[in-house]
C-alpha cells in the first residue's frame, strides 16, 4: 500500500512554522519529487547524494572529527568510564563466566586469539589485575584510567622521564605498605627499573634521591 504524499506547503509557510522540511509537490532540477530542507530549499535526495560524495572524497573526516571531539571532552569521557566501570565489570565477568562454563576449549581459544590481536591492551589488563589483587580493591582502576596516565605522561616514566617501551609498571606513589590507596590519584606509570628501585620507599625520600627535590 502506497503512502500518501505529504501535504503541500510553501517554504515561507514552513519557515513560519519552524519546520525542518516542506513539500511543494514539484520536482527538483534532478527530477526528484521529494521534500526539501527549509533552510536550504534543497531536495532531501539531492542533499543526501551530495553528502555521500563529500564524505567519499574525505574518507578520514568522521574519524578526525571523532578524535577532535574526544580530546575536547576527554575529562568528561574518562569520568563517565570510571563511573560505569564497576557496573560494566560485573556484567562482563558474568558473561565471560557463562561462556567459559559452556565451552572451556572454545573460550581459551577465543582469549588466545584476542591477546594475539591486542597485545598492548592484554598486558595493560594483566598489570591492572595484578596491582588490584595486591591492593585488595579490584573495582577502583580501569584500563581507561591507565591509558589516560600513559597519555598524560606522554609514555615517559614518571620518575626518570625516560621513554616507556613495551615494558612498564603501574606504580603506587605512596606504597600500599605505607598506607597508600589503590586509586587513580595515587598511581603513575614507571619504567621497571625505577619501580623496582623505589620499592616501598617514601615518595619524598625517593624523589630526593633522584635529585627532584631539595
Amino acid at each position: 500500500m502506497n503512502e500518501a504524499p505529504p501535504a503541500v506547503v510553501t517554504r515561507k509557510e514552513a519557515k513560519a512554522a519552524k519546520a525542518i522540511r516542506y513539500f511543494t509537490g514539484n520536482a527538483c532540477k534532478q527530477g526528484h519529487t521529494a521534500e526539501r530542507y527549509t533552510r536550504t530549499a534543497r531536495c532531501v535526495i539531492c542533499d543526501k547524494a551530495a553528502t555521500t560524495r563529500w564524505l567519499t572524497d574525505r574518507p578520514t573526516y568522521k574519524l578526525d572529527k571523532s578524535k577532535e571531539w574526544y580530546w575536547k571532552h576527554q575529562r568528561t569521557v574518562l569520568e563517565r568510564l570510571r563511573a560505569a566501570y564497576p557496573r560494566r565489570r560485573v556484567a562482563v565477568i558474568a558473561k565471560l563466566s557463562a561462556v567459559r562454563s559452556a565451552d572451556r576449549k572454545a573460550y581459551a581459544a577465543t582469549m588466545r586469539e584476542w591477546r594475539a590481536k591486542n597485545p598492548e591492551r592484554a598486558r595493560m589488563i594483566s598489570r591492572i589485575s595484578n596491582n588490584a589483587r595486591r591492593a585488595g580493591s579490584p573495582d577502583t582502576v580501569s584500563a581507561a584510567v591507565v591509558t589516560a596516565l600513559l597519555k598524560a605522561q606522554r609514555r615517559r616514566c614518571a620518575w626518570c622521564s625516560e621513554p616507556l617501551g613495551r615494558r612498564w609498571h603501574i606504580d603506587h606513589v605512596m606504597p600500599l605498605s605505607r598506607g597508600g590507596e589503590h586509586a587513580p590519584r595515587n598511581l603513575v606509570v614507571a619504567c621497571p627499573t625505577c619501580n623496582v628501585r623505589k620499592s616501598a620507599k617514601d615518595p619524598i625520600d625517593w624523589a630526593r634521591s633522584l635529585g627532584k627535590l631539595l
